[in-house]
């Protein structure tokens, strides 16, 4: 069972894969302790939430990753998974998206979620990362720069220590994010189109138009793997 004071640690399964690749534990340490004690402003998440993400999804339970880009940056939304907010928070309007997204796909056919808590698909191997773990309050992408090589070793993990990742790219900064690793097609799918965010003109394939949910299922199901359940039952 992880432990408050746990949580704000890497759990042991990543830690080591991101080791393999160079990653100092007690520069992240000392990286995460300074975000959180030399801002002037409050930080989003909690300290306790920054890894949490990774507790959800072990690196071996990874089908499907969704790459968002900071966590929302006003006080109680951000609950250190991309696009999520907790359960009693209002939905935002990118997952309200999302969820007319996967209302409108006949081969998904679920109910509309009433909540904004994505922890179920995390628990079902879908890494919800944000190239930046954290956000200062009022200032979207304050922190991108200080979690970039970070978030750029978390791909890498993905890309050479798993099998077969659905990554679901939406918008111009998670395709180049992602990109710029690159992410090798076989034995991984990249699914991309514009952000849930933007309706007009784009050079990418309208949120609205493409069924980025059924695609990962189609590509788990013809490597033999379990299709993720994209359903949010509400937590009682």
């Amino acid at each position: 069972m992880t432990t408050r004071s746990d949580a704000s640690k890497l759990p042991k399964d990543w830690a080591a894969a991101l080791a393999k690749r160079g990653l100092d534990q007690e520069v992240l340490d000392a990286l995460v302790a300074d975000t959180y004690h030399q801002s002037p402003v409050a930080v989003y998440p909690a300290r306790s939430d920054v890894f949490r993400a990774f507790h959800l999804t072990t690196l071996k339970d990874v089908r499907v990753a969704i790459l968002g880009q900071d966590p929302y940056p006003r006080p109680g939304q951000a609950n250190g998974l991309a696009f999520s907010v907790p359960e009693e928070e209002a939905i935002p309007r990118s997952l309200r998206t999302i969820y007319t997204n996967l209302q409108d796909d006949s081969a998904i056919q679920i109910e509309r979620p009433l909540h904004g808590d994505l922890s179920a698909w995390a628990k079902n191997g879908v890494l919800l990362l944000n190239t930046a773990l954290t956000v200062e309050d009022g200032h979207p992408g304050s922190h991108v720069r200080r979690w970039e090589h970070f978030t750029d070793l978390v791909l890498q993990v993905l890309n050479e220590d798993c099998d077969h990742v659905a990554f679901l790219l939406w918008g111009s900064k998670a395709i180049r994010k992602a990109t710029s690793i690159p992410i090798n097609e076989p034995p991984h799918r990249v699914i991309r189109s514009a952000h849930p965010a933007v309706w007009g003109k784009t050079r990418e394939r309208r949120f609205i138009d493409c069924h980025p949910f059924t695609e990962a299922n189609d590509f788990l199901r013809k490597h033999k793997l379990e299709p993720v359940a994209w359903d949010l039952p509400t937590a009682n």
